[in-house]
């Protein structure tokens, strides 16, 4: 699923810090219970470029996407 409506995403994004993740989470699409996961990406990932190139130069949320899988390796409650 996608919050691009009938589109697909071509990238995976991830945070490195809660705040971040946080905000993610409350952006999803959906009616579900918003959740964030504790993942470690298992390919190359790089910097969003929407956020740290227009919003936070420098990537100070630490903000990324990959085209790889991210493993799962635990839940915030």
């Amino acid at each position: 699923m996608s919050n691009y409506a009938d589109r697909t995403a071509r990238y995976v994004y991830f945070a490195g810090t809660l705040d971040a993740a946080v905000w993610g989470a409350e952006l999803a699409a959906g009616d579900g219970a918003q959740r964030i996961y504790v993942v470690e990406p298992t390919g190359e990932f790089e910097d969003a470029p929407n956020l740290t190139d227009r919003k936070f130069p420098g990537n100070p949320t630490k903000s990324y996407r990959t085209q790889a899988s991210l493993k799962i390796v635990g839940a915030v409650e």
